[in-house]
């Protein structure tokens, strides 16, 4: 290198660019530009995939969950939760048994996608958590706090089964004007597309 050039760049070039990086990685989707420059050195399409894993998140295991009552108004964690009609109707009926401790891998969805494409890309059954972990998550951040679900309006996506063993797409989201998390289930089979930022959780390896 001589006179401030890179063969046949000058350093001066890169200041644009890598100002506009800076401020990429610095922002609210400051994750995806991370993951997707990772895949870059690689040499991978950054944008190949629908998904891009941005960590991983350790979450205890129980022996048994009963979601009427962790989602009910008087559940141990104090959580103030607005549950949507379909998620009551589908999910409050739900017992788990015996879910173990396991890691959950955390992706951003980097284009807009239907839940059956992101279903097929997680792929092996890893898509599918237990309402207990989503539960448990919340239970971190019964407030809002930081943590690993978004708490800025965004929506975190779990596929979960419901008290008829049906897959649904339970999303859930913070919000901060009555301080509460908004809890839904949709159909997969829903033509609505989830937007680019959302998170979506789903097992390291498939669900035992």
């Amino acid at each position: 290198m001589q006179n401030g050039m890179l063969g046949n760049v000058s350093l001066s070039d890169f200041q644009g660019p890598r100002d506009d990086f800076e401020q990429k990685l610095t922002g609210p989707d400051g994750k995806i530009w991370l993951a997707a420059f990772k895949r870059f050195l690689r040499k991978e399409n950054p944008w190949a995939k629908l998904l891009v894993q941005v960590d991983e998140v350790e979450v205890l295991g129980t022996t048994r969950f009963v979601a009427a009552d962790m989602f009910g108004p008087n559940n141990y964690a104090g959580i103030k939760f607005f549950l949507g009609d379909s998620f009551k109707e589908n999910f409050l009926g739900k017992i788990e048994k015996r879910v173990p401790a396991t890691d959950l891998a955390v992706h951003i969805l980097v284009r807009q996608s239907l839940d059956r494409p992101i279903i097929d890309e997680l792929g092996g059954g890893r898509e599918e958590t237990f309402l207990y972990q989503l539960y448990e998550l919340i239970s971190r951040q019964p407030k809002g706090e930081d943590g690993p679900l978004l708490v800025d309006g965004k929506t975190n996506i779990f596929y979960i089964r419901d008290a008829a063993e049906v897959l649904w797409a339970v999303n859930v989201d913070w919000d901060s004007h009555r301080s509460e998390w908004n809890v839904n289930a949709y159909s997969t089979a829903h033509l609505v597309e989830w937007e680019v930022s959302r998170q979506v959780f789903s097992q390291v390896s498939p669900r035992s």
